[in-house]
């Protein structure tokens, strides 16, 4: 799908509506950057806005796809190809957004394991094996903790919402469904940035109680600082959540 012959067909097209784009954006509740990328031929109109963007420049979803103005011979055989071609596109994506996400992932916990075995190694304690990185207990802290003040906030429907939103798009949902999306992955990653350090204090606790054995010294140390690792990596991760959200109403 040529993205820059689109792109200049609406920018023409409203210009002939007589509007900016501020004010086309304003009609399509989104905004001007948006509006700007398409006419750049930088991404296309999300697909819940395309009838809304047709209807405000008079034209019909297959010349928008077509990218000029179509006759009654040509409309049919333009809109098979333009369906085709959306979703081949749709598909191309799908697996482009996935493969980021799983690379992306495997990325961040790849580091924050190394991350934690060095700082433990460093301090000392080298009778202590990279498979001990893996605290279920204290990643289900971390996660107990998000699900109940969630929970007793009313966002856990718009948290779970935030990962549909980053990975299949903003489907019929409304800008005010976005933004609830928005807020919980904003309130979930403070949670995490609280009750990483808060655990580590749980721990220093432990920690303090066996200062007269050294060579014991060595687990809660190491959970201490896994737990950390922990709250921090799953903030980062719902930070690209939260991110995506972002992009998806802008566009």
């Amino acid at each position: 799908m040529d993205t820059e012959k689109i792109g200049h067909f609406i920018a023409q097209t409203r210009k002939d509506c007589g509007m900016t784009q501020r004010e086309l954006a304003e009609k399509l509740n989104i905004s001007d950057k948006a509006v700007s990328k398409w006419e750049r031929g930088v991404s296309l109109p999300d697909i819940s806005v395309m009838v809304s963007l047709c209807e405000e420049l008079r034209i019909n979803i297959n010349e928008l796809l077509s990218g000029e103005r179509l006759s009654k011979d040509s409309y049919d055989r333009k809109a098979e190809e333009n369906m085709m071609n959306l979703m081949e596109e749709n598909k191309t994506q799908r697996e482009k957004l996935w493969w980021n996400v799983i690379g992306t992932l495997i990325g961040l916990l790849a580091v924050f394991a190394m991350i934690g075995y060095t700082v433990i190694v460093s301090a000392g304690f080298n009778n202590f094996y990279l498979y001990e990185l893996i605290d279920i207990p204290s990643l289900l802290m971390d996660l107990i903790a998000l699900a109940i003040i969630l929970g007793a906030a009313g966002l856990m429907k718009d948290f779970f919402r935030g990962f549909q939103i980053a990975f299949k798009g903003r489907g019929k949902l409304t800008n005010a469904e976005l933004d609830r999306a928005l807020i919980a992955q904003k309130y979930a990653i403070r949670i995490l940035l609280l009750t990483g350090p808060l655990t580590v204090l749980v721990q220093l606790s432990v920690i303090l109680h066996q200062l007269s054995s050294p060579d014991a010294l060595g687990s809660p140390i190491a959970i201490a600082i896994i737990s950390l690792l922990y709250a921090f990596a799953l903030a980062i991760i719902l930070s690209f959540v939260e991110l995506r959200i972002r992009l998806v109403k802008n566009n």
